[in-house]
């Protein structure tokens, strides 16, 4: 029998458990994103065309019938004053809502807006084993039909078919605003992830008196100043209109993404490119299935999405959706610089809308921090010829180490080409080439978002720390931690080729058998993911737990590869701890670590060119093996 977990030990069930660590990580990512209180009443979208919404609001409230508001007393009529229990405010906060659904609309609708008690829903099991049911039912969602909302196939109501939720709950007890915020964030969590082409969620918390309005984005969450709902009808129906509307994209979707709906699935679709100078509208139809084939799930960040598309030709692209900082190089501007660079994504379309979108036009204005201006994230949307499967999942011992030989080789062009270094190799940006690719396209680099020169690295100009903690190079993660060391430190090559090495060892080891790899994806701390990988080159090289499938041309490439890392990683280090209080010492050394490149290159690629000569002497010989994946 195993050993009962830690928190069971406690007396607290590990599925509880569970459920407050992803609740606290909910929480942690929109703090990352910065949680901030609006100082506007309602979203900047909200406020537009104040008298068309004044006469709409004004009908419901004084002539809508059955009469739901009160004007004398000043409250709304059906909503008891005090309630005993949550489930009495449903009935009456669902009735004000199909009243909102139901205003007369000159344009005829074909699609279905309908409130309804979430007695219980149709969950992924992913979100079922993050979370308790009764954390992913909200109190009332409206439920909804249109070319962005399918069926959920286990049952009538998912999220993906539903446009809001509503959490409902009395007065005294409510949580929290934090709580509240954590709460809310598990539901647009959800529809974002169900719903792909989400740019950002609102949800609202409400109570026999109160209404609470938090918007979600890449940026992170906003909080809106709490509304008395019976003082302030106005801006509760301005709500309830935003959060029932017939126009996707007034409920955050993305009409640039379009879905044909047939029997409530989604059976195709398409993507638009806009070419802002001339107005044209290139749609490119969605290939093998109707969801991304990438989706990365947390709130905050990116949130990168990726598309099969078919091009003019029949041709397969795809097409890579991200919300980028605005601080950040335009992934586009490094794309076209990439252009013709074996060994590179390459870049076919790039959507050019004449208004960018940003974080800023659905939000409602902060305070200035420190007389800077509050973060946003830019939408990019661009077109990429489709590659292989990533490296990670090669079937052939020859056809590995190509990817990576060919992926290296781009990594070096990028650099001496355009100046661009990478900074965020992983095994996620890293694939195999076409079939039968030709020496130079094997293997291909992918994901230019966080590229940047490295002349602005020499300079400090930029920030040093991006990229993927489980396989940043061992300097890089300490300098995250000390802001000291960060400005000494000239993020160049060696940093991304000890990530390539970490791939690989990705690549050839199994999981269960190697405990770094899990410490290295696992950590979020930089300095201990730091001190667990020094610790792991201080042990020095060994085989065991390699997959036995990997022959020995390639296993003597990884025993090479490491030995290379090595001595820079422990290059890095002296300069690191030794050469603080000598900082002309400190940056001679680390120039002339960089000065070096073409040789620290030559040795690395010279590591796969003798595996592959191995490799193809042991084919000849009918030794070589394929992969059973």
């Amino acid at each position: 029998m195993p050993a009962p977990s830690a928190s069971s030990q406690k007396g607290v069930p590990t599925q509880v458990a569970n459920g407050r660590k992803e609740k606290k990580r909910i929480l942690r990512d929109c703090v990352r994103g910065q949680i901030k209180e609006s100082k506007d009443r309602l979203p900047w979208d909200l406020n537009d065309d104040i008298p068309r919404w004044k006469k709409k609001i004004e009908w419901l409230l004084l002539e809508g019938s059955p009469q739901l508001y009160c004007p004398v007393a000043r409250r709304w009529v059906s909503i008891p004053e005090k309630p005993t229990q949550a489930s009495d405010l449903y009935k009456p906060i669902m009735e004000i809502i199909a009243a909102v659904i139901a205003y007369p609309s000159k344009e005829p609708r074909t699609y279905i807006r309908e409130a309804v008690e979430c007695h219980s829903i149709a969950l992924t099991e992913s979100a079922r084993h993050r979370f308790s049911e009764e954390d992913l039912t909200p109190s009332i969602a409206v439920k909804a039909t249109g070319p962005s909302f399918e069926v959920p196939k286990a049952g009538p109501l998912g999220y993906s078919n539903i446009a809001s939720c509503f959490q409902v709950k009395l007065d005294e007890d409510r949580c929290s605003l934090f709580d509240q915020v954590c709460q809310l964030g598990i539901y647009a969590e959800q529809l974002f992830n169900e719903q792909p082409n989400r740019e950002f969620v609102r949800c609202v918390a409400i109570s026999e008196k109160h209404a609470l309005l938090v918007h979600f984005d890449r940026v992170g969450a906003q909080i809106f100043p709490i509304i008395d709902i019976h003082q302030d009808p106005f801006s509760f129906l301005r709500i309830f209109f935003a959060q029932t509307s017939f126009d996707e994209e007034t409920l955050g979707l993305d009409p640039g993404i379009r879905w044909e709906v047939r029997d409530g699935r989604k059976i195709g679709g398409t993507i638009d490119i806009t070419d802002g100078l001339n107005g044209e509208v290139r749609a490119y139809r969605m290939a093998g299935g109707t969801d991304p084939v990438f989706t990365q799930s947390e709130i905050v960040g990116r949130g990168t999405r990726c598309w099969c598309v078919e091009g003019e030709g029949g041709e397969q692209l795809l097409i890579k959706d991200s919300w980028m900082p605005s601080t950040a190089a335009v992934e586009e501007a490094n794309l076209e610089a990439a252009v013709g660079v074996p060994g590179v994504v390459q870049v076919v379309d790039i959507d050019r809308p004449r208004t960018p979108i940003t974080t800023e036009l659905f939000r409602g204005a902060c305070e200035a921090v420190r007389g800077r201006k509050d973060p946003f994230r830019i939408k990019s949307r661009v077109v990429m010829e489709a590659y292989g499967n990533l490296v990670i999942y090669s079937e052939s011992s020859r056809q590995m180490v190509a990817a990576f030989r060919d992926a290296i080789s781009g990594h070096r062009e990028l650099l001496e080409t355009t100046g661009l270094l990478h900074r965020d190799v992983s095994p996620g940006n890293v694939v195999l080439g076409h079939v039968n690719a030709r020496p130079g396209y094997r293997g291909v680099l992918i994901d230019l978002d966080l590229a940047c020169s490295q002349e602005k690295l020499v300079s400090g100009a930029t920030n040093h720390g991006v990229g993927t903690t489980s396989h940043q190079s061992v300097s890089v993660l300490r300098g995250r931690r000390d802001g000291s060391l960060a400005k000494r430190q000239i993020r160049d090559h060696l940093d991304d080729l000890e990530s390539f090495f970490y791939v690989l060892h990705d690549t050839m080891f199994c999981w269960e058998r190697s405990p770094e790899m899990w410490r290295w994806v696992e950590e979020e701390d930089p300095l201990t993911a730091a001190e667990d990988k020094l610790e792991f080159w201080e042990r020095g090289f060994s085989l065991e737990g390699v997959d036995t499938f990997w022959d020995a041309a390639s296993q003597g490439l990884l025993e090479s590869f490491y030995h290379f890392v090595q001595e820079i990683v422990f290059v890095k280090e002296e300069i690191n701890e030794h050469y603080a209080a000598f900082p002309e010492e400190d940056r001679k050394k680390r120039l002339t670590l960089l000065g070096d490149r073409v040789r620290h290159y030559d040795d690395v690629l010279s590591f796969f060119d003798k595996a592959l000569n191995e490799i193809d002497r042991e084919i000849e010989n009918g030794m070589s093996t394929k992969r059973r994946m």
